[in-house]
């Protein structure tokens, strides 16, 4: 196609708009708008049914453990919490002489339960000073009905045990308590918070 050829062809398009922008009657026979000019506002099919969600309430996080030792004197933890069900947790025991850590990823149930271990070596814990460690990852990696309900960086969190992220991706949750395993075989706990 030649430049004169294109330029002849934009001519013609361009006088085709003015004649239609310029031609139209906007009056029908009766002296009302037609139809196609008329100013409605349409609203999506479904639309009027869709209510605003009411916003939601922060969660002040609860969580409580109990620690318990089996027969082969390994520590099994339970806990409860008011966060979601389906919240991904991570629960970690650390004997403090060491830092030797036993970790384990728990999911909470629909009662607001979790349960994590055995923790310790297949010889069983020795006697001392442990650090129960429960964490709650940042939102943008718990399931989406989790992010749903605490927001898609926890801004729906708040309390003790919420902290804001390392790594600017929302709040986390973090609890710890110290359990001391004595000559008894038994737990005793030290701080709860």
């Amino acid at each position: 196609m030649t430049l004169q050829r294109a330029v002849q062809l934009t001519g013609v398009v361009v006088m085709a708009l003015a004649l239609l922008g310029c031609g139209s009657d906007s009056n029908t026979e009766n002296g009302e708008p037609a139809a196609d000019e008329q100013q409605s506002v349409e609203v999506p099919s479904g639309a009027e049914e869709r209510e605003e969600a009411p916003p939601l309430e922060a969660i002040t996080v609860v969580i409580e453990t109990d620690a318990r030792l089996d027969n082969r004197r390994q520590m099994q933890v339970s806990g409860s919490t008011n966060l979601p069900e389906r919240a991904q947790l991570q629960v970690v025991v650390e004997r403090e002489s060491s830092r030797v850590r036993w970790r384990s990823n728990v999911n909470v149930d629909a009662e607001g339960d979790f349960e994590a271990g055995p923790f310790g070596p297949g010889s069983g814990l020795p006697d001392g000073m442990y650090l129960i460690e429960v964490t709650m990852p940042p939102a943008n990696v718990q399931p989406l009905a989790v992010r749903e309900r605490i927001g898609e960086r926890g801004e729906y969190l708040e309390g003790e045990l919420v902290q804001e992220a390392n790594h600017g991706l929302g709040n986390e949750v973090r609890y710890r308590s110290q359990v001391e395993l004595g000559d008894q075989r038994s737990i005793r706990y030290i701080d709860g918070s």
